[in-house]
């Protein structure tokens, strides 16, 4: 968003391309000067339907690179952990049981839960056509009351 101020030499601020003048009390509004104070109220507008507050935008403004690496970072581990990784691409950890999608007789594929072990699949059902595994999601546990 451009910037909607602009200062002079003297450090006198105003709304970009409107002169003070033109807002003296009497003065009859021009197009251009509606104009521009509608602009303005829009972007105004457009800033409070964020909801941040100057001071959050400010250390928004501060944050530097690494945050926003470390961010992405976390963002990209906590997507795959909820993604189907293929068995092609990575084996999942031993031991551990998984959910996993397996390919049936007539091509389609089925929904099993199932661990990994000595170079094997364990499960209910056929395990030889496991082709992707995820993650099972934590259990379940209500909110404590608020007392």
């Amino acid at each position: 968003m451009g910037r909607l101020i602009e200062c002079d030499d003297q450090g006198n601020w105003r709304l970009k391309g409107l002169q003070w003048k033109d807002l003296h009390v009497g003065e009859a509004l021009s197009e251009h000067t509606r104009q521009r104070i509608y602009g303005a109220l829009c972007k105004l507008k457009d800033y409070e339907d964020t909801d941040l507050s100057p001071e959050e935008v400010e250390r928004l403004n501060e944050w530097d690179g690494s945050q926003a690496v470390q961010a992405t970072v976390k963002l990209q581990a906590e997507k795959r952990k909820h993604r189907w990784t293929p068995v092609s691409e990575m084996l999942p950890p031993e031991d551990k049981i998984m959910l996993v999608s397996c390919k049936t007789k007539k091509g389609l594929k089925s929904v099993n839960r199932a661990y990994y072990s000595a170079g094997c699949w364990h499960g209910s059902g056929s395990m030889s056509g496991v082709v992707a595994w995820m993650q099972l999601p934590d259990p379940y546990r209500p909110e404590e009351e608020e007392q």
